[in-house]
């Protein structure tokens, strides 16, 4: 593939196939388990990623090694290696993954099926996210003041309020968000609490690898190496917390006081200096990856555990899609403004101050996060259930 278009086309053809994934595995997960077993379910589920994360940048780091160029080059070997990965896996999953139905499939007409789709909404929000997150793409690249920031960043916020119109005014059943959603007890505040949290990995794991690599000149696997502490902290959490998070009576003192962690590891490295030599890197960043990584996780879990069991089956795929959507959109709005804070003075990522200016963003992103879980996030485990079942009888 030499034509960066058709290289685009395919890049997101392969996201949305990806991002299918998601919201499917997350209504097989509540259809086939008991829910005394969801915890640890999610929990394995969610341990995937952070094994994904630990792993990633390793076997990244690994294909640096191959100096060929053109169609042996390293990026290619990479994409041959995820597509030997899902070919075998997706084989698989066609025998051994149960067929379930969703409700009213059977009584359901071709036309009826056809507008529980709801196209037109599909269609709306899709448009709005792909207008928002090119938006944020081109504003960081050039400049938030420009037309090419403006002109789509403007555009998506009117199909965003049309879509919500459009949700409402949809019989229950063939609205692609139904409005009762957003009645589940936390929902609407963890959906936006889950904007930040893929941000805390993306935010120093990317700009601390291209400074390894341009700054400091090391090879891929050496810096691959030094973020290792963060994946391996998320593995750890997800392998260990999952039976203590099954006591906890109220999330609200596992996401808070975590987002709170997480905006705390940010101060060592901020003021490191950009140092990794002499020590530098041991007594700033690798407790700040660790720490940090592992409080992040347990805000994940917590979000995750959160959503998913409060979601009644028939809402699971719809939980399970918007979570990702918020997670993935809030990774692109923080890279989008680091990128912007990169340019604040001369020296782009090799000027340090630009990326203390950055991590100063997510370290105030962290906190207002905390201190609105603090603040309404309701634990009342009665009001919970009671929620949950007007919820379930409407659906």
């Amino acid at each position: 593939m030499t034509d960066q278009y058709a290289f685009f086309f395919l890049r997101a053809l392969a996201g949305i196939a990806g991002a299918g994934t998601i919201p499917s595995a997350f209504r097989l997960i509540l259809t086939i388990f008991e829910p005394s077993e969801l915890h640890l379910a999610l929990t394995l589920f969610g341990l995937s990623g952070a094994i994904a994360n630990g792993t990633g940048l390793i076997i990244a780091g690994l294909f640096g090694f191959i100096t060929a160029q053109g169609q042996m080059g390293p990026w290619r070997w990479f994409f041959r290696m995820i597509t030997i990965i899902c070919i075998p896996f997706s084989l698989l999953a066609l025998s051994l993954i149960p067929r379930i139905k969703g409700e009213g499939h059977s009584s359901s007409s071709a036309r009826d099926k056809l507008k529980r789709l709801d196209i037109i909404g599909t269609l709306t929000m899709l448009f709005a996210i792909i207008l928002l997150i090119l938006g944020l793409t081109l504003g960081a690249s050039y400049g938030f003041r420009t037309a090419k920031f403006l002109v789509p960043f403007l555009l998506s916020w009117p199909l965003f309020v049309g879509f919500f119109i459009w949700e409402s005014r949809l019989p229950e059943g063939y609205a692609l968000v139904p409005p009762s959603f957003w009645r589940i007890l936390n929902m609407p505040l963890m959906i936006f609490v889950a904007l930040v949290v893929y941000s805390w990995w993306n935010l120093n794991q990317l700009v601390l690898v291209e400074r390894f690599l341009t700054i400091f000149n090391e090879l891929p696997i050496i810096a691959a190496l030094r973020i290792l502490p963060s994946g391996v902290a998320a593995v750890l959490v997800a392998l260990l917390v999952p039976p203590l998070l099954a006591r906890v009576k109220s999330y609200r003192w596992i996401i808070a006081p975590g987002l709170i962690v997480c905006a705390v590891v940010y101060i060592p490295i901020i003021y490191s200096h950009g140092e990794i030599y002499q020590g530098g890197y041991w007594k700033y960043y690798f407790p700040s990856l660790f720490v940090g990584s592992a409080s992040a996780m347990i805000v994940f879990l917590g979000i995750n555990i959160t959503v998913m069991t409060s979601s009644p089956p028939s809402m699971s795929g719809v939980a399970g899609a918007l979570l990702q959507v918020s997670l993935q959109i809030g990774a692109v709005i923080g890279l989008s403004i680091q990128a912007g804070l990169l340019t604040l003075e001369e020296g782009d990522i090799g000027n340090f101050h630009n990326v203390q200016a950055s991590w100063w963003f997510v370290f105030g992103w962290l906190l207002l996060n905390a201190m609105l879980v603090l603040v309404f996030f309701k634990n009342n485990k009665a009001e919970a259930e009671e929620k949950q079942g007007d919820v379930i009888a409407v659906v």
